[in-house]
């Protein structure tokens, strides 16, 4: 049987998830996205419903855990009559799109770090499409869009703190503006931008793309 909903964890990669119980079993898992089918579902049912559990065989007596600062890194201490065992759940950041820069402005990584260095390098090179940042590349046959999406706008002003933590302020800046061009003209931008077609796509308007550009614009005045 499923334990209480309080007594799960959140596991992500940004594009999948998992809850991970108390007593270190994962009882639900969407892989590899948020709307897949789930590949453990023992939450709404029973173990036959399918779990992945690592776990002392022995009764447990007393079970703590945190989440490492910073990170959807989850520890598990549980103690039994034997001992203590230690489990570390995570689920790596999936692809190798922008949202690998959060690492940089979270601060789970130094913006210098060459991973995250090389990271922006990488996004330029296969991302980058009329000066605006696509979400990732498509693939039909995984997530069943089309090849050729609009920028995905958030990525492009995370593109913007990206710059700005390398000081690259004046490419900041600059990208910054190109952005700011988009708003309609009472301030609203839509989730994606078609640069051929010139016009916003997808969800309008859309929170996140606001909650970036605040951002951005934050970072940008302490220069």
């Amino acid at each position: 049987m499923a334990l209480p909903i309080e007594d799960y964890a959140l596991l992500g990669d940004c594009r999948g998830a998992a809850l991970v119980g108390l007593d270190g079993s994962i009882d639900w898992a969407c892989i590899p996205r948020f709307d897949a089918e789930a590949c453990f579902a023992a939450l709404l049912g029973s173990e036959e419903n399918g779990f992945w559990k690592i776990a002392p065989t022995s009764p447990i007596t007393s079970v703590k855990r945190a989440y490492r600062d910073g990170t959807l890194t989850i520890e598990t201490e549980m103690t039994c009559e034997q001992g203590k065992v230690i489990v570390t759940d995570f689920m790596p950041v999936a692809g190798d799109g922008p949202g690998l820069v959060a690492r940089a402005l979270l601060g789970f990584l130094p913006a210098t770090d060459p991973r995250i260095v090389h990271t922006v390098m990488d996004i330029e090179r296969r991302l980058f499409s009329d000066g605006f940042v696509a979400r990732y590349l498509t693939k039909p046959h995984v997530d069943g869009l089309p090849v050729g999406e609009g920028a995905f706008l958030p990525c492009s002003f995370w593109y913007v703190d990206a710059l700005k933590l390398l000081g690259r302020h004046e490419e900041a800046r600059a990208h910054f503006d190109r952005l700011m061009a988009l708003v309609n003209d009472v301030g609203l931008l839509a989730e994606e931008y078609d640069p051929v077609a010139k016009r916003m796509l997808g969800n309008f308007p859309q929170a996140l793309s606001h909650v970036a550009l605040v951002h951005s614009a934050v970072n940008l005045s302490t220069l």
